[in-house]
């Protein structure tokens, strides 16, 4: 898309700089030329990419409306050649009214425009312009060279000067190698010094709309309310930052026009759901916030995430049965995630069954030693006293000491095991630390009560 920006910068370029050369039908025909060139391929490039640019033109339409639809479409991109920030960045196609004068309009400029082409066809160089560009322009889309932002492809960025430069030089060189004036060679300095001075001063001001993807996709929303991409960007954005009011917001956008297939584009609904639960689970919104998981699910069913998020809600209502159901699912099908499998041993746990405790220990077994998170070590702790495995609740909360992640009830469930294994000095001492650190705790309280205040006290 981007190729539409340069290929006008380039025939304006070659004309103004050799005016006395070319009459005015000449320079008619390759202005005309490069139009077509440039929508053209525009055009060509989302029939093959499938980017959803044609949607708007459906079987169920008739010839007439497909036509002023295409045409309406093409001229879009034409205005996007000299006006790089198209008011239109979502690709939302509507399609053409039979009674819409502007699409009319745009039909019967296309038409004219053909037959101009056949005329300016003659001039080799006018096609040749935009395919060489073109090709230059698939470098970095094919992965051979790199450029410095990933979701630059919708837009117009700095980064891609050199290029524009270097494609320049090409041209010049291929197209006008008969001029070996001095004058001529004046001509293409100064002309590539003005185009230097304003990629300069477009990078400058447009630097601020790169800064990060925040102030990117701001400005694109900015210029398009309903981009529905942007929107999704955003509300991504929040609520990586915590910031989950605007991420419903962003979210609810997006809802109010994805009945329109024609303007999903490239966002992703699934995402979009789970992002907007996410955001109503962390605000306490528990109801909306199971309705959006189980839209994601119902796209995702074999996604384990559909299953684990879900499964957060459950636990937050608390019910433990569901939570334990949910995060089961997901575990079976992902059970190498560390969350999925914390979740499902504290919902596990929670239930107080025998065999589920059972069950949480033996899932966490395996995991236990010097890098398993806090959490994992409470569970397996926890779990092993209620089953009395006193020698592996030591080692669990004593690895959670040593991590330095300690509160009163892990010190307090330490003493508990130190009792129970016949070591009742360093149940007193590990007791005594819980007391300093939270006297009022109820695991403190209750070991206190278990094991006498006095002796803790001394």
């Amino acid at each position: 898309k981007e190729s539409g920006f340069i290929i006008p910068v380039i025939y304006v370029a070659l004309l103004w700089t050799d005016t006395s050369r070319l009459s005015v039908p000449v320079m008619a025909g390759r202005f005309t030329a490069m139009l077509v060139t440039t929508a053209t391929l525009w055009l060509i490039r989302g029939t093959i990419t499938g980017s959803g640019e044609l949607t708007g033109v459906r079987p169920g339409n008739t010839v007439v409306q497909q036509a002023l639809t295409l045409a309406s479409l093409w001229w879009h991109h034409v205005s996007t050649v000299f006006w790089p920030f198209s008011p239109r960045l979502s690709d939302r196609w509507e399609v053409a009214a039979l009674n819409d004068p502007v699409a009319w309009l745009a039909l019967l400029g296309v038409l004219l425009i053909v037959v101009f082409f056949g005329i300016a066809f003659r001039q080799r160089f006018s096609p040749a312009t935009g395919l060489v560009w073109y090709t230059l322009w698939t470098l970095p889309t094919s992965g051979i060279l790199t450029l410095r932002h990933w979701r630059a492809e919708r837009y117009l960025y700095p980064a891609s000067w050199g290029l524009i430069l270097f494609a320049i030089t090409i041209l010049y060189s291929f197209s006008m190698r008969s001029h070996n004036t001095a004058a001529w060679n004046r001509r293409i300095v100064r002309c590539s010094l003005c185009l230097v001075i304003v990629f300069a001063l477009t990078s400058l001001w447009d630097r601020q709309y790169w800064i990060n993807d925040a102030a990117l996709f701001t400005h694109a929303v900015y210029q398009d309310p309903l981009y529905l991409e942007g929107h999704a960007a955003l509300a991504a954005l929040s609520l990586g930052s915590k910031d989950y009011d605007s991420t419903i917001s962003h979210s609810e956008v997006i809802f109010a026009q994805s009945d329109h297939a024609h303007m999903l584009s490239y966002w992703s609904p699934y995402i979009v759901y789970t992002n907007c639960g996410l955001a109503c689970y962390h605000v306490g919104r528990l109801e909306q916030s199971e309705q959006y998981f189980e839209l994601a699910r119902q796209l995702q069913p074999n996604q384990a995430t559909s299953y684990y998020h879900p499964g957060l809600v459950a636990l937050k209502r608390p019910n433990y049965a569901e939570a334990e159901r949910l995060f089961r699912r997901a575990f079976e099908l992902n059970p190498n995630d560390p969350l999925i499998r914390s979740n499902l041993s504290f919902s596990l746990l929670q239930t107080h069954r025998p065999d589920a405790i059972r069950e949480c220990m033996e899932l966490l077994e395996p995991t236990i030693g010097s890098e398993t998170p806090p959490l994992d070590l409470r569970n397996y702790g926890s779990a092993a006293l209620v089953l009395k495995v006193w020698p592996r609740a030591e080692v669990a909360f004593q690895e959670i000491i040593r991590q330095q992640q300690a509160t009163a009830a892990d010190m307090a469930k330490l003493a508990w095991a130190h009792f129970e294994s016949g070591d009742a000095s360093r149940g007193f001492e590990r007791l005594r630390e819980a007391v300093e650190l939270d006297p009022k705790d109820p695991a403190v309280l209750a070991i206190r009560q278990k094991y006498g205040r006095e002796e803790t006290n001394k």
